[in-house]
């Protein structure tokens, strides 16, 4: 098996990191406070990416959805009917 090393510019990555989190504390979801920020972005996201594959935020809506649905499936799961 090949192992595939890449090279990332750290430096570059924490600058980006702090902007962006100042903005958007994204962290995952360990409570219902971050469940209803996230929740807040993600809607967001959705009213401007809405189902554009292509929009340059669409990686971001769909990291961000993810951790929204797994928090759900973890505190909110519907029980099966009988």
């Amino acid at each position: 098996m090949r192992t595939t090393h890449t090279q990332f510019d750290i430096r570059a990555i924490q600058s980006s990191w702090q902007a962006f989190d100042t903005m958007a504390h994204l962290r995952p979801i360990h409570d219902e406070e971050n469940y209803e920020r996230m929740t807040a972005l993600m809607n967001s996201l959705l009213d401007t990416v809405g189902d554009d594959e292509d929009h340059p935020l669409s990686g971001l809506l769909e990291l961000v959805s993810d951790m929204v649905s797994k928090y759900e499936q973890e505190y909110y799961a519907i029980e099966p009917s009988e």
